[in-house]
């Protein structure tokens, strides 16, 4: 789910496309892949960003990364191709603008950063030997915190060195980091499937790690965390594969929000 500069609100599907709310209209209009005219490249829809001009980029998982025009209701797709200057892989997971800059994460093919002026693409891969490169192919998360870049991968947290043009290994971590977010207080936190929240303090250079407690009801629901959010209050959401939950600050703890559906998954 994504909402751009105006107010409208974007969700990806699995298989169904996209789904765009305008503000203020109340109604839903539907963008699904098609083979016999101009459409999103894929059906199933991992993640969203918004350039300085407005224009909605779309990563799906099976049709590469789309441009749509809102201007001119129109679509642009991105697929590799070996005959010339293109993304890495199809698989998209993550999007994120830094200027006139597009960094995007894929599945196995690495990271790619596209330049919105000239059109061409980067790419950065995972070298075992070289400790300055990724935590593997698989980045599923990018996030701009100030002027830092962070990345996470399938394999654990890098941050980019702007000055060197490589990544420093941060933190492995062993699962998938699927979200980042910071908040006011100079936190940033990651989201992991399967080994709970990580929290990293930019003063002190410290990290904690916040998971299940069967014995506590007041650590976080689950450690498989799909999603993080802050609010207009500055606190921090989290859906879980228990759930909603919130973080409360001041005890260091977490407090579970009953949600009336059943089988309550946040996603």
């Amino acid at each position: 789910i994504y909402t751009d500069k105006e107010g409208g609100l974007w969700v990806g599907t699995y298989y169904g496309g996209v789904n765009y709310a305008p503000p203020h209209r109340g109604t839903i209009i539907g963008y699904s892949h098609s083979d016999y005219k101009n459409s999103v490249g894929g059906n199933i829809i991992s993640c969203f960003a918004e350039d300085s001009s407005g224009n909605i980029w779309i990563g799906t998982d099976d049709g590469g990364l789309s441009l749509f025009d809102p201007q001119k209701k129109t679509f642009r797709n991105y697929l590799p191709d070996k005959t010339r200057n293109s993304i890495s892989y199809h698989n998209i997971h993550a999007l994120c603008i830094d200027n006139e800059k597009l960094w995007i994460g894929t599945y196995s093919g690495g990271l790619n950063i596209l330049d919105l002026q000239t059109n061409h693409f980067k790419h950065y891969t995972s070298r075992s030997a070289d400790t300055y490169t990724l935590y593997g192919n698989s980045v599923y998360s990018i996030y701009k915190e100030n002027e830092n870049i962070w990345i996470g991968t399938m394999e654990g947290i890098c941050l980019y060195n702007r000055e060197n043009d490589n990544f420093l290994r941060i933190k492995e971590v062993g699962t998938t980091i699927i979200d980042i977010i910071s908040d006011p207080e100079g936190f940033v936190w990651f989201a992991t499937l399967g080994s709970g929240l990580f929290r990293y303090d930019n003063e002190h250079q410290s990290w904690q790690q916040y998971l299940h407690d069967p014995s506590d009801p007041t650590s976080i629901p689950n450690n498989q965390i799909n999603t993080l959010c802050i609010d207009e209050d500055n606190r921090l959401w989290l859906g879980t594969d228990d759930g909603l939950a919130v973080f409360e600050r001041r005890n260091n703890t977490f407090s579970k929000i009953k949600l009336d559906i059943d089988n309550a998954i946040s996603y």
